[in-house]
């Protein structure tokens, strides 16, 4: 993005809070980094998002089960 507006994407949407600009500049280069294009301009990853293909948490219990399991918790 700097590269195409010469400008860091903290910039464009005016963060001053240094620490901040830095974390969400990080982001954007971890995003692009993750994009490409096919042949057709297409858009494709280089990983497939999770929100894609995951269904809608409909509860904080959902949620909790789901970060459990992802992380392997036995329980106790």
């Amino acid at each position: 993005m700097s590269e195409r507006y010469h400008r860091l994407p903290s910039e464009i949407i005016h963060l001053n809070d240094s620490y901040v600009a830095f974390c969400f500049d990080e982001a954007v280069a971890y995003i692009q980094a993750q994009i490409s294009y096919d042949k057709d301009g297409k858009l494709k990853w280089a990983k497939h998002p999770h929100w894609i293909d995951e269904p809608k948490i409909q509860s904080n219990i959902a949620l909790v089960d789901i970060i459990q399991k992802k992380n392997n918790y036995k329980g106790g």
